[in-house]
C-alpha cells in the first residue's frame, strides 16, 4: 500500500512513494535509562492538546497512526527534579507509534528518544506534549537508522503558563525523513527552544519543518537549524513564526545554517513570519555556503589531512546544537553518532 493509498498525502518535497506495513508487529522501545514507573501503557487517561495547529502533516496522517498505531506509550513526569527517561528503538521492524507526554505542573524532565534501528524499515510516530504551568522539558530525538529506510515523525505540543519546552532534534539515517514541530504557546511567558541537526549524502531527501505558534502574552520561540549536505542530497527546512492577536510582547527567532559539500545538492530554506499582532518582535533567516577554504588551509597547513580537517570544521559547527544535551552518556552518544556520519557525508 502506498502514502496515497492509506490517506497520506504530504504535498512536501518529491519524495518517492513508499510501502507502509498496516499490520506492524507489537514493539515496546527498551527503556534504557529511566524510571520504568514512567511509563504507562494506557494512553486513554493523558492529556491530549487541545487546540488546532496551524501546520501538520494533515488529519489523515493522524488519524493513521490512530487507527493502526501497535506501539502506544504514555509518559508522565511529575517530579520536582530532573528526570530522565531514555527510550531506545532498536531491532524492530516497520514501525506505527502513538505517543503521549505529559509533564505536570512545576515538573521537569527529559525525554530521549533514540532510534536506532539496523534493518531496512518505514516509521510512522505522532507524539503529543502537554508541558504545564511552571513545567519544563526536554525532547532529544536521535534518528540513526539504516540509510535505506523511510522516517516520518510528527511531534504536537501545547505549552502552558511559564512552561518550557526545549527539543533537540538530530537526524542522521534513513534514505526520507519527514519532520513536523508544531508547539502552540498558549500560556503567559511559555517557551519553546527548538535545536535541529541534520545530514544527507547521495540521494537522500529531507523534509524538516518547525513552526511556533504565539498565542499567549510574552512567549517566546527560538529556532536554530544546522546541517551538512553532500553528493545528490535534497532538503526543505520550514521555520514558521504566528503572532496570533493578543500575543502581545512575543518573541520569536528563526535561523537555519546549512554547508554543501557538492554542486548537486538541492536545498530550500523557507523561513516564514505571519503576524495578527503589532507589538511583536520576529526575527528570521538563512545561511547557506561551502566550507571556507582558508581555514582548511590552515588548518592542513597544522599537518590535518583534507578530511580530517572537514571533519573538525564539519563538527565545530554543530557544537551549538550538541551542548543542548545536558546528559553526558547521551551527549558522548551523540557525537558519537554525528562524527560518523560525517566521514560518511564528506567520503
Amino acid at each position: 500500500m502506498t502514502l496515497k493509498e492509506a490517506g497520506i498525502d504530504f504535498k512536501r518535497i518529491p519524495l518517492p512513494e513508499f510501502v507502509v506495513q498496516i499490520t506492524p508487529d507489537k514493539y515496546t522501545p527498551e527503556i534504557k535509562k529511566g524510571s520504568k514507573k514512567s511509563v504507562i501503557h494506557d494512553v486513554k487517561k493523558m492529556i491530549v492538546p487541545s487546540q488546532e495547529f496551524k501546520k501538520d502533516l494533515g488529519s489523515d496522517f493522524k488519524n493513521f497512526i490512530t487507527r493502526k498505531a501497535e506501539t502506544q506509550l504514555s509518559i508522565i513526569i511529575d517530579q520536582k527534579d530532573q528526570d530522565l527517561i531514555w527510550l531506545n528503538y532498536k531491532e524492530h521492524g516497520d514501525l506505527i507509534e502513538n505517543n503521549h507526554i505529559y509533564v505536570t505542573p512545576y515538573s521537569k524532565g527529559t525525554v530521549v528518544m533514540d532510534y536506532n534501528n539496523l534493518e531496512t524499515s518505514v516509521h510512522h510516530g505522532l507524539t503529543r506534549i502537554v508541558v504545564d504551568e511552571g513545567a519544563e522539558l526536554t525532547l532529544i530525538k536521535i534518528q540513526n537508522n539504516h540509510l535505506e529506510s523511510q522516517f516520518v515523525d510528527q511531534t504536537q505540543a501545547e505549552i502552558h503558563d511559564n512552561g518550557l519546552l526545549k527539543v533537540v532534534d538530530i537526524q542522521l539515517g534513513s534514505k526520507n525523513m519527514i519532520i513536523n514541530y508544531d508547539t502552540n504557546l498558549k500560556g503567559y511567558k511559555s517557551k519553546c527552544v527548538y535545536k535541529s541537526l541534520y545530514m544527507a549524502a547521495d540521494d537522500r531527501g529531507l523534509d524538516l519543518s518547525f513552526t511556533a505558534n504565539h498565542i499567549g502574552k510574552k512567549t517566546q520561540s527560538d529556532i536554530l537549524g544546522k546541517g551538512v549536505l553532500g553528493g545528490k542530497a535534497k532538503k526543505v527546512f520550514r521555520g514558521t513564526l504566528h503572532f496570533e492577536r493578543g500575543a502581545v510582547q512575543s518573541v520569536g527567532k528563526e535561523e537555519e545554517v546549512v554547508l554543501l559539500l557538492s554542486e548537486t545538492v538541492k536545498s530550500d530554506s523557507i523561513p516564514a513570519l505571519m503576524c495578527s499582532e503589532d507589538d511583536v518582535i520576529g526575527e528570521h533567516g538563512a545561511s547557506i555556503g561551502q566550507l571556507d577554504e582558508n581555514r582548511l588551509f590552515y588548518l592542513m597547513s597544522r599537518g590535518l589531512s583534507e578530511k580530517e580537517a572537514k571533519l573538525l570544521v564539519i563538527s565545530s559547527s554543530f557544537k551549538e546544537v550538541i551542548e543542548g544535551i545536558s546528559d553526558e552518556e547521551i551527549k558522548l552518544k551523540s557525537l558519537e553518532s554525528v562524527d560518523r556520519s560525517i566521514n560518511y557525508v564528506i567520503a
